[in-house]
């Protein structure tokens, strides 16, 4: 069992007890971003050989990136796959360069040249011209309750609780 949930990027120190509730397996994802390492702890060896719940902790402290975060988070509490990024999910240059060449509808961006590091301004104004990436671009925005107070206490409240069913 694996409990995902997301804390919105204000955290603040909440008191609170687990007696009772028995070891815990958590793994924290510090910068979650586009959701590429929100289960890497599934990968790790040393997290093989627990036995146990696993609770994830996600920050993205990124207003335009969190509500993604968020659909991320309930999908996978809900056990179903990440559902797919609106933009390229890459943090580096590198990272962007190689999503274009490995995606068929942005490769027409990249043509040979994508290896050529004076290249990669045109590619990604090339890229973010796409009238899917346009739309895409346009429909991020920040989603206000997802660092309310009211939120954020909600769910450091539940970080504070046994785990044994998923919760967002």
């Amino acid at each position: 069992v694996t409990v995902y949930l997301l804390l919105a990027p204000l955290v603040a120190a909440y008191p609170h007890t687990l007696a009772g509730c028995g070891p815990r397996n958590m793994y924290v994802d510090l910068g979650a971003s586009w959701c590429n390492t929100l289960q890497l702890h599934t990968q790790l060896e040393e997290a093989a050989a627990r036995s146990g719940p696993w609770m994830v902790f996600a920050f993205e402290a990124a207003p335009l990136i969190a509500p993604y975060l968020e659909s991320c988070a309930v999908e996978l509490a809900a056990g179903r796959p990440i559902p797919p990024a609106p933009v390229p999910p890459t943090g580096s240059t590198a990272d962007f360069l190689e999503y274009v060449r490995s995606h068929d509808k942005l490769r027409v961006c990249s043509k040979e040249g994508v290896r050529d590091p004076t290249r990669w301004r045109h590619i990604k104004e090339c890229v973010f011209a796409l009238p899917e990436m346009v739309r895409n671009m346009t429909s991020l925005s920040a989603d206000p309750v997802l660092g309310s107070r009211e939120t954020v206490d909600a769910r450091l409240a539940a970080a504070g609780q046994c785990p044994g069913r998923h919760s967002i």
